[in-house]
């Protein structure tokens, strides 16, 4: 979502810090996305890798959680081990 900002209308801090988080999550989501493509050209990453690197990108966002039931929750989502998470796709793709 792109806020446009009108110059003769004052803008809130709400208004800034939607755009601020906006830029953060985007400058994020870019990094994750180039990820695959520059393992995969130029160090040659496994997919477990892949995974390893994933899920620690995803405990990162949890410990930014200020709530700390919903971060524990969220860090309860991310405990899959690599092994468990081939066999569950594995078997779902049969």
């Amino acid at each position: 979502m792109v806020l446009m900002l009108n110059r003769d209308t004052p803008t809130s801090r709400s208004d800034l810090e939607i755009i601020a988080t906006e830029r953060i999550l985007i400058r994020k989501f870019l990094s994750i996305a180039a990820l695959p493509i520059v393992c995969g050209l130029f160090s040659g990453c496994t997919s477990q890798q892949l995974y390893g690197t994933g899920q620690e990108y995803q405990r990162n966002q949890c410990l930014h959680i200020p709530d700390k039931a919903e971060s524990d929750r969220c860090l309860g989502k991310i405990n899959t081990s690599y092994d468990d998470y081939k066999r569950e796709k594995d078997s779902g793709a049969k």
